[in-house]
């Protein structure tokens, strides 16, 4: 091999690893920021909340929409490929609570 297809591969594989060294960085970030962002986000949704607002506010912060008009919807956010999120009970179309959870696959 000549020194310049060793130099362009040396410099393919160091950008190469600074990029993994990024996305690994990116998403331990968003794992462990998870809990204090989400814990905010849960608590502007309020009691009260129609199905259409809720589905609106969901979409504007990275949730899942609500799947049912009744009983427990749980809205993970993509960023943190659906492990944590908000767990909203939803009665007649109308939310009447908001927590945030971590979601655990048994």
């Amino acid at each position: 091999m000549t020194p310049r297809i060793k130099s362009i591969l040396r410099g393919a594989f160091r950008g190469a690893g600074i990029a993994v060294l990024l996305g690994v960085s990116y998403c331990t970030f968003l794992q462990v920021t998870a809990q204090s962002r989400l814990r905010a986000v849960c608590s502007e949704i309020k009691p009260g909340t129609s199905l259409t607002g809720l589905s609106t506010f969901a979409s504007a912060h990275g949730l899942r929409t609500p799947m049912g008009n009744s009983g427990d919807n749980y809205l993970p956010e993509f960023r943190t490929f659906n492990r944590s999120g908000c767990r909203v009970t939803i009665d007649r179309g109308v939310v009447t609570k908001s927590v945030y959870e971590v979601f655990e696959n048994d």
